[in-house]
């Protein structure tokens, strides 16, 4: 009999365990990039612009590393072992889109990402004014409330 229980106790162990613990697995979430370039008073989106979202926790390789369209946006969904804190990194080094020009590095803070929500970034290059920046923030789907910044 005792043999039966200890059994039955390993099978269910075996069987609900790994519905029970759930540390480590990927989660979705999705990034969303807009990048423009202001000069002489006018605004453009800036586009074919290289991107690289970097989690804080292995800066040494990117999670995603690619181009924005040809309009200046990127939108992509990732997984990834949540929450977590991440960063974006955004340039372009030919010399591409309305002003001809390279767009230097610019690099976001970090920003915690829960499970199924949006690390929402804006990048922008001021000619005018040679502030060149990218700006995150973590957003939610679900929340009633726009985008808000959290560090």
């Amino acid at each position: 009999m005792g043999a039966k229980v200890r059994a039955l106790a390993v099978c269910l162990w075996i069987v609900f365990l790994p519905l029970v613990v759930k540390g480590g697995e990927p989660e979705p979430f999705s990034v969303s990039l807009w990048v423009d370039s202001r000069q002489y008073a006018s605004t453009v989106d800036e586009p074919y612009v290289e991107v690289a979202v970097y989690s804080t926790q292995s800066p040494e390789s990117p999670l995603f590393q690619g181009l924005t369209n040809g309009r200046g946006d990127l939108r992509l969904g990732l997984f990834a072992g949540l929450p977590q804190q991440f960063y974006v990194e955004v340039k372009r080094e030919r010399v591409d889109g309305a002003f001809q020009r390279t767009l230097p590095l610019v690099v976001s803070d970090a920003v915690e990402v829960e499970s199924r929500e949006e690390l929402w970034c804006v990048a922008h290059y001021d000619w005018d004014s040679g502030v060149n920046e990218v700006h995150c923030y973590g957003w939610s789907l679900f929340a009633e409330a726009a985008p808000t910044e959290r560090k």
